[in-house]
């Protein structure tokens, strides 16, 4: 069976609770300074004593000698943080720079690559005993390491400046932050214990009269601001009034000479219009005289031409009466009136074609004076 440190599983079950809790672990975090405890435990388990030094060795002492000792050639991404915090002026020892150093760790992912670098750093490691030391054992340095890249997994924001206390404890007090406006008296005493500060007295009177000075003050500014707005406002209405009103005009101008001209285009139309129907009241009466004219002209040709052909047809008409009156084939024309009668009737209808009609009484007078056993009956040649 595989052996088992108290500290690791204590570590581990820390380590669970801050993932439990989920999103950032912050400085509110209630597990948060018992794994930083644990994690000192850890580090300095094992860690020899020096025989002939006067100082007493902690972790961060071994820390501290890595860019002195360190053999692999890549702390340079570490140096930063080394750096950090020896030159911290708020620790005042090994144990609060250590604290301090684990913090920052913490908080910039860096935690596993300073053991690493430790581990490979035999003149600093053998500062600690094989034999207790968790660093120099094979069996507890695996999951040691595991846990580390469990924290470094994790996101860690801490208050680095709220340090003054780490030389003391892991707990740390609640840092609030003030701004005042300068004067002679704050309203604050401080009295420094073991070169630490800490605030004994609050002048509670004195602060509330700064406070309704300041109010006082802000009330006073912050009518002055209104009136100043309100002032530039009603200035900027009025330089906008007066920019629109230019505008306004600048596109009025324009507005009214197109208005003009659009006046005078109709006019012109109008005019145009008259000129129009003038213009068809003269063609109008122009086609009507053509029309006349050229109606009275046809009606005279065609009168003439009717003159012209009435004479021929007359001519026509008497000829063929006369031959007609003369006895055909040995009869007499008295016995023959059917002819004559035959021939009144085609005259009658060859004149009503051609629109030329002698007047029926005479045509009549002279069938009258026809007379004889032939006129009527059935002995007619039809």
């Amino acid at each position: 069976m595989a052996p088992k440190d108290p500290l690791l599983g204590t570590l581990r079950v820390c380590v669970l609770s801050l993932q439990s809790e989920g999103g950032l672990v912050t400085d509110s975090s209630p597990h948060l300074a018992s794994c930083c405890e644990l994690l000192e435990l850890l580090l300095r388990k094992g860690l020899q004593q020096p025989v002939l030094s006067l100082v007493h060795r902690d972790y961060w002492h071994c820390f501290e000698q890595l860019n002195h000792k360190d053999a692999c050639g890549r702390l340079s991404s570490l140096s930063l943080v080394l750096e950090q915090t020896r030159v911290c002026r708020k620790l005042l020892s090994a144990q609060g720079r250590g604290r301090f150093l684990l913090r920052l760790a913490l908080h910039r992912r860096v935690l596993p690559q300073l053991l690493t670098h430790l581990l490979h750093t035999p003149r600093v490691l053998e500062w600690y005993s094989p034999e207790v030391s968790i660093l120099r054992n094979e069996a507890f340095l695996e999951p040691f390491m595991s846990l580390l890249l469990v924290l470094a997994n994790m996101d860690f924001k801490l208050d680095m400046e709220n340090c003054s206390f780490l030389d003391e404890s892991w707990i740390l007090p609640v840092c609030e932050k003030y701004e005042v406006v300068p004067c002679r008296e704050v309203g604050l005493v401080l009295r420094f214990l073991e070169q630490q500060k800490q605030q004994l007295e609050h002048q509670k009177q004195q602060l509330e009269q700064q406070k309704q000075q300041l109010e006082q003050q802000l009330e006073h500014q912050k009518q002055q601001l209104e009136q100043q707005l309100e002032h530039q406002k009603q200035q900027l209405e009025q330089q906008l009034e007066q920019q629109l009103e230019q505008q306004l005009k600048q596109q009025k101008q324009p507005l009214e000479h197109q208005k003009q001209q659009l006046e005078q285009q109709k006019q012109q139309l109008e005019h145009q219009k008259q000129q129009l129907e003038h213009q068809k009241q003269q063609l109008e009466q122009q086609l009507e005289q053509q029309l006349e004219q050229q109606l009275e002209q046809q009606k005279q040709q065609l009168e003439q031409q009717l003159e012209h052909q009435k004479q021929p047809l007359e001519q026509q008409l008497e000829q063929q009466l006369e031959h007609q009156k003369q006895p055909r084939s040995g009869h007499s024309l008295e016995q023959c009136p059917h002819i004559l009668k035959k021939t009144h009737r085609e005259k009658m209808d060859f004149l009503k074609g051609k629109g030329v009609l002698e007047p029926w009484e005479l045509i009549k007078e002279k069938d009258r004076t026809l007379e004889g056993p032939y006129w009527g009956g059935s002995s007619m040649v039809p």
